[in-house]
């Protein structure tokens, strides 16, 4: 029976010792799971402050980088301002030089324009074919002959005045266009004024002043295309300075 009792009381005192050893197992893995976790923890933070410390770096680098763009870009503005404002200048001071050059151009063009409006001028000289008068269906042209197709004034065999060398070539009078006429004032034809001009002591076919005519209206007609031009000109400068 001691013995038995023996026995017992030694089983006893060994899983008493076994459920020590593993409470004190469990207490030793819970204790490293807590360091572990601690561990852990700490790591965690640390990347946490590292990965906040990147940021906030990369946040900074990103500001003084925008900053530094913003002066940039600042700086090309006022550069360009100052670019634009000198050509703007350039461009005022070429466009007044422009104005002030055209407008003396265009006051000796009014010049021109008055002075060929006071010239002396006519219509121009018509050359049309066929006579009024009976008795001039026979009369022959005084240049080319024709007889009663035209007067001597129209005639289109010489081209502008009938020149006085060819009159006198053919021995024609320069006042009456006839042959063996009396000269100056015995001529029947002295005092008659001219078709074109008004005046006398030449005849209508031999006067000059139609063809001045044409070229004085044609000169005038462009001149004054010229003047229309450079006040269209002059006011879009004007509306540009």
């Amino acid at each position: 029976m001691q013995q038995q009792q023996d026995t017992q009381d030694g089983s006893s005192k060994i899983s008493e010792a076994n459920h020590d050893e593993r409470g004190n197992t469990e207490e030793s893995n819970e204790a490293e799971r807590i360091r572990d976790n601690i561990d852990y923890m700490e790591a965690v933070d640390e990347q946490d402050e590292e990965s906040l410390e990147r940021n906030n770096e990369d946040k900074c680098e990103d500001q003084e980088e925008n900053e530094q763009n913003n002066e940039d870009e600042y700086d090309n503005e006022e550069a360009n301002n100052e670019r634009n404002y000198d050509n703007q200048e350039l461009d005022e001071s070429e466009i007044l030089e422009e104005f002030d050059d055209l407008e003396k151009e265009l006051a000796e063009v009014h010049y021109r324009i008055r002075d060929l409006l006071r010239m002396r001028t006519c219509q121009p000289r018509l050359f049309e074919s066929g006579v009024t008068r009976q008795q001039e269906r026979t009369m022959l042209c005084s240049f080319c002959y024709a007889p009663g197709h035209h007067y001597s004034d129209p005639c289109t065999k010489i081209s502008g005045a009938k020149e006085e060398a060819h009159l006198k070539s053919r021995g024609r009078y320069t006042i009456c266009l006839q042959l063996d006429c009396q000269e100056g004032f015995y001529s029947k034809k002295y005092s008659i004024r001219c078709h074109h001009c008004k005046k006398t002591r030449h005849a209508s076919a031999i006067c000059k002043l139609p063809e001045e005519s044409v070229e004085i209206f044609a000169e005038r007609n462009n001149l004054e295309n010229i003047a229309e031009q450079m006040l269209k000109r002059l006011e879009e400068l004007r509306r540009r300075v």
